[in-house]
């Protein structure tokens, strides 16, 4: 899995051949850019917008977090916490 390559198309441990040596498939999802990012992180705190949040669950929990959002059960965004067991 590979998250987190909008720096640029060579991410140093992403090992994209084996893409073309494995069955593996690939999803994709764009967003804008990082100054684009920065621009609505400032704009958050200025207004003090924030997204919906439907569930947070911790990240053992994930298979049934996606089940929802696959099923359209959500409004709003996931969360997974990953820390939140050992709350």
């Amino acid at each position: 899995m590979l998250a987190g390559a909008t720096s640029g198309d060579q991410p140093a441990r992403a090992e994209l051949r084996k893409i073309f040596f494995k069955p593996l498939r690939v999803i994709g999802s764009t967003m804008g850019t990082r100054a684009e990012l920065e621009a609505c992180a400032r704009m958050l705190v200025a207004t003090g917008v924030r997204p919906v949040i439907d569930r947070v669950l911790p990240l053992a929990r994930a298979a049934e977090g996606f089940a929802a959002m696959i099923a359209g059960e959500v409004f709003g965004k996931v969360v997974f916490e990953p820390w939140s067991e050992n709350r």
